[in-house]
């Protein structure tokens, strides 16, 4: 199984149409990510960032799409990516765990924040290696957000300036 396979598999796992984003469902998130996973052009990479970041997550708050979005970044982050794609993954793998619920999605939903962070903590592991060989600053933001052990975090990131 090749690594763009995986986060496509992740993708497919999730019903989607179900799901929501601002002003609708979340039936073109599939074709955005993989443009944006797939994209070694910075600026492509960052208009399909925007047009998740502006539909999943606006302005800090979510929608139901956000917590599978959160398990397919994860799975992407796992193979190799542009650098681009990468930080653009991190960033909005960022925006999705320091979220919380939108209002229109409070009474469906009223814990997107948690379970994106709940989700973000299940690939724990992939975000350590960012940390240590990857983007770091990216990583460590994420981690100081979900990481529920902060001496394992202190401990990691000493390894940075030691290492």
């Amino acid at each position: 199984m090749t690594d763009r396979l995986l986060y496509n598999v992740e993708l497919e796992r999730h019903d989607w149409p179900a799901l929501t984003v601002c002003g609708g469902t979340a039936v073109e998130i599939p074709q955005t990510v993989e443009a944006m996973l797939s994209s070694s052009d910075a600026d492509e990479v960052e208009r399909h960032y925007w047009q998740l970041e502006n539909r999943a997550v606006v302005q800090g708050q979510l929608y139901s799409s956000a917590p599978p979005l959160v398990s397919v970044l994860i799975a992407a982050l796992l193979g190799e990516l542009s650098r681009p794609a990468r930080i653009g993954a991190l960033e909005l793998l960022y925006q999705l765990v320091t979220g919380t619920s939108h209002p229109e999605e409070a009474e469906a939903h009223p814990d997107l924040g948690d379970e994106c962070q709940k989700k973000a903590r299940e690939g724990l592991w992939v975000l350590y290696r960012e940390l240590l060989h990857g983007e770091s600053d990216a990583a460590k933001d994420i981690l100081d957000v979900i990481e529920t052990d902060p001496g394992r975090l202190r401990f990691y990131l000493a390894q940075l300036v030691h290492g």
